[in-house]
């Protein structure tokens, strides 16, 4: 590497399309050491039945991000984290980090993991995804 040349981590965001608010908060927070490369999921509607469609297409978005070689993968839906439930969310990460030998993580494991303990994310993680997300 040239010598005073910034290294910066390469961010891969995966998205549903609609989703318009969050990723210009990451170039807004993240700082200059930080690069982002976005990619979508088409998402036809806001129902359960639609999130668990633009699921299946999170392979190809994660083969995308990684050929781009990124140093970690992103994935910003909350929702369908709330629908899958933590457990899935984590195996879905481990199996893409495995497959991609990228590290891989997703904003709703982010979410339980601030949760201050173990009681107050046992009582969210019980909650039904309808009741919490309105659909």
């Amino acid at each position: 590497m040239a010598e005073g040349v910034e290294t910066k981590l390469k961010v891969g965001l995966i998205m549903p399309a609609a989703q318009v608010v969050t990723e210009p908060l990451f170039y807004e927070v993240a700082g200059s050491q930080f690069e982002f490369f976005t990619t979508r999921l088409y998402l036809r509607g806001s129902d359960v039945e639609s999130l668990l469609e633009m699921e299946k297409l999170l392979p190809r978005a994660v083969e995308v991000l990684a050929s781009a070689k990124v140093d970690i993968i992103v994935y910003c839906c909350t929702a369908s984290g709330a629908i899958l439930g933590n457990e899935e969310e984590i195996h879905k990460c481990d199996h893409f980090s495995r497959e991609t030998n990228i590290p891989m993580a997703t904003t709703m494991i982010g979410v339980v993991d601030a949760l201050p303990d173990e009681k107050t994310r046992n009582q969210v993680l019980a909650e039904n995804p309808q009741k919490l997300f309105g659909f």
